[in-house]
């Protein structure tokens, strides 16, 4: 079954986590219980793999803010600020305005 069959993108998380992997961020146990989370959902794992995904991957990569506002990122944006320099859509949007002017 692909990603999408077990995990609701609405908010983002799939895009983040999928985004992380193939950008190499995590390896390991990490790695691993992210590719359970896009296939089966965080529903599939069990308390010891969440407390790891919770440390390895949502507390590393997921709490990010905007290195220009400062305001949190949303999670749909987060895959984008990876790519971007660590800015929100809003931030990068901004500055490539004004480097286009």
């Amino acid at each position: 079954m692909g990603h999408n069959d077990h995990m609701d993108d609405n908010d983002g998380l799939a895009e983040f986590l999928i985004e992380l992997l193939e950008g190499e961020h995590l390896d390991g146990a990490a790695a691993g219980i992210t590719r359970r989370v896009i296939d089966r959902g965080l529903e599939s794992l069990t308390d010891k793999q969440k407390f790891v995904f919770e440390r390895d991957v949502m507390t590393t990569f997921g709490n990010a803010t905007c290195d220009a506002c400062e305001n949190e990122i949303p999670m749909s944006e987060k895959a984008h600020a990876l790519q971007n320099g660590g800015m929100c859509n809003y931030c990068w949007h901004m500055m490539e305005k004004l480097k286009n002017e």
